[in-house]
């Protein structure tokens, strides 16, 4: 029996031998004096049990000195090594730049460290860890870090302050980034000096946070000009960011005025189109670019003038080309391309045709190349020097942006780089996709290709911003305004398009055109008395109407005027030339969408085409940059992890 107990005795020594053994930090001692002008000067006292596992030739400790206030701008503090130890005698360290901070790296590669204890004495100053509040002052501390990868059995703080004034408050926090557990407690409080201990182990990644504040007027505040200063130095690369922004946006709204029309004159009602326009050319010139509804107004006034005409069949629509047309006037180069284009030398064909995929392809080209010759240079005014010089500064405003973002942080920096050649070809295609769905050419195909091949870059390029760097609130904005404005500056080859002098009459008369159409209550109309003279304005006219998305309003200004069996039967045969496509009750617009299916190129005769068509924890406000609007530590509101102070550290 004597013998199981000794037994049982010696295992459990030899556990608690073993357990002990683990590497860990035995005493963690944070020594901060505050100085008068708001230093601290902090000592702390390390003592670690070191196995030759990760503590082989010393301890890295880990600094921060970039903070992420809670708005996402960001507070920089200062930090300098004064001086480091191992066991009272100096030791030797490096200090490198990591991504919020410092790394000291204690010890020399060619140095082994013995089994056993060893204590670490790290000598530093650092500036910006007052926080200036209302009716008090405090210090909130991060005293051990909680990025430890060791656990420490037991850690202490103490505060002194430069002179012996009450701490009106305290707090401690212990645990995890973030825990507002208690695990600590007040060991000596005197006029001027604060100390704390806590009273159970910590695990690794946990920590010790503790405050203390005091009556106003200790310590003097910073004044408004140095707290602008430091503010601005901190937040460089927001400040370039924003201020490009602002600058470039300013750019693109200058010149869109002056692209613009100084004065605009009164818009006089136009009863029939401007002399030698089409209802085609109408729209091209009014929206300045090309789009399928061009060619589908084309086909409507080809057939308004009986140069054509669509009949349902059971195998399927044909197009019947017609020489008895209406009015004695020539017919327009763009109309008459269009019809040598769909024809050719046949009288008619099947929409269902093997050929017929190739002949509205060429017509459609022909009408859009015959518009952008007779009136792209005449009337428009590209300003394509604006856009251009518009691209150049955006790429300078890039370039200062990713170099300001190098200058405080080099590997933020790098993600940005990094994301670049993702992000801007997608935003590229996806402006490209948006403006040619405006013209209406963009097909199925396109928009999924897109969608699913294109989208996935843009997706990986802005989550490389905004996972690495992890921004937020206003601190996102350098990694995201350049490409916020990449569209506009894509666009503006568009947006920035004006008129020349001849184009601002013409448009005059096109505004008057449409103002007759969306109105259409002149005496001209209510003079009219035979349904055919009725009916025969509205067809007319109607081509315009849709070419000037007012078809809706032209249709109702008819509405009941076709009654009778005359009325009824002139209206029946007007649209059994449109393919028995109701183009007047309710909203000629929706006819118009279900005879593009009949009229328009599909995407497979494009495709079959050879030709082409053109066109980390934060505190920031416990700093002198202005912290009066941070929650406060010493009053309660705080957390492990909180404060100035904190990082962690490991082995090496």
């Amino acid at each position: 029996m004597m013998r199981k107990c000794l037994a049982v005795l010696l295992l459990a020594v030899s556990l608690i031998g073993v357990a002990r053994a683990d590497e860990r930090i035995l005493d963690y001692f944070s020594d901060v004096k505050v100085e008068q002008n708001g230093d601290l000067l902090v000592t702390e006292t390390i003592r670690v049990f070191a196995e030759g596992r990760s503590i082989k030739r010393g301890i890295l400790r880990d600094f921060p000195t970039t903070y992420q206030n809670r708005n996402g701008t960001t507070t920089r503090v200062g930090f300098d090594v004064l001086g480091v130890k191992r066991d009272g005698s100096i030791e030797q360290y490096a200090e490198k730049s990591i991504s919020n901070g410092v790394r000291i790296q204690i010890g020399s590669a060619d140095t082994t460290l013995n089994r056993g204890e060893h204590t670490y004495e790290i000598r530093y100053r650092t500036t910006r860890q007052i926080g200036f509040f209302e009716n008090f002052d405090e210090l909130y501390w991060n005293a051990t870090g909680s990025s430890w990868t060791f656990p420490i059995d037991r850690a202490r703080a103490r505060i002194t302050l430069p002179s012996p004034v009450d701490i009106i408050q305290q707090a401690s926090y212990t645990g995890p980034q973030g825990s507002t557990a208690n695990n600590a407690r007040v060991t000596n409080k005197a006029p001027g000096t604060i100390s704390f201990e806590t009273t159970r182990p910590l695990a690794a990644e946990e920590g010790l946070t503790v405050a203390a504040g005091w009556a106003k007027g200790l310590i003097a505040p910073p004044s408004q000009a140095q707290t602008a200063l430091l503010f601005m130095q901190d937040n460089l690369t927001t400040i370039v960011s924003v201020g490009g922004f602002v600058l470039l946006a300013l750019y693109y709204l200058n010149a869109a005025r002056k692209t613009r029309r100084r004065s605009t004159p009164m818009v006089v009602p136009l009863y029939e189109a401007p002399d030698g326009l089409t209802a085609s050319a109408v729209r091209y010139i009014s929206r300045q670019a090309y789009d399928q509804r061009t060619f589908v107004v084309g086909v409507l006034e080809l057939i308004s003038i009986r140069a054509m005409r669509m009949q349902s069949t059971e195998r399927g629509v044909q197009f019947i080309r017609l020489h008895d047309r209406k009015h004695g006037f020539p017919m327009a180069q763009s109309l008459l391309g269009m019809l040598t284009k769909l024809f050719g030398k046949e009288e008619k064909f099947l929409r269902e045709d093997v050929s017929a995929g190739s002949r509205f392809v060429d017509a459609e080209q022909a009408l859009e190349k015959t518009l952008e010759k007779e009136y792209q240079d005449r009337l428009f005014a590209k300003n394509r020097s604006v856009a251009n010089r518009g691209v150049l500064l955006w790429l300078l405003y890039t370039a200062v942006s990713i170099g300001a973002a190098w200058w405080h942080n080099p590997d933020n920096a790098g993600y940005v780089s990094f994301s670049l050649p993702f992000a801007i070809p997608a935003i590229l295609a996806f402006t490209g996709l948006y403006g040619a769905m405006r013209r209406g050419n963009a097909s199925w195909k396109v928009v999924l290709f897109t969608l699913f091949f294109v989208g996935p870059f843009l997706a990986g390029g802005l989550v490389t911003l905004l996972v690495f760097t992890r921004p937020t609130g206003i601190g996102a904005l350098p990694a995201l305004l350049p490409f916020i404005l990449l569209p506009v500056v894509v666009r503006a080859y568009t947006f920035l398009r004006g008129y020349t002098e001849e184009g601002y009459r013409v448009m005059d008369q096109i505004n008057g055109l449409k103002q007759y159409l969306t109105l259409a209550e002149s005496p001209r109309l209510q003079a009219l008395a035979t349904p055919q003279e009725k009916l025969g304005v509205f067809e007319k006219c109607l081509p315009y109407a849709v070419a000037l998305d007012v078809g809706k309003a032209w249709a109702a200004a008819f509405a009941g005027a076709f009654t009778g069996i005359a009325g009824i039967a002139a209206m029946d045969a007007m649209q059994q030339m449109y393919g028995g496509h109701d183009l007047l009750s309710g909203n000629p617009d929706r006819a118009v969408r279900d005879m593009s299916n009949d009229i328009a190129p599909r995407a497979s005769d494009h495709d079959s085409s050879s030709s082409s068509t053109s066109s980390s924890g934060g505190s920031g406000g416990w700093s002198s940059s202005g912290g009066s609007s941070s929650s406060s530590g010493s009053s309660g509101g705080g957390s492990s992890g909180g404060g100035g102070g904190g990082g962690g550290g490991s082995g090496w």
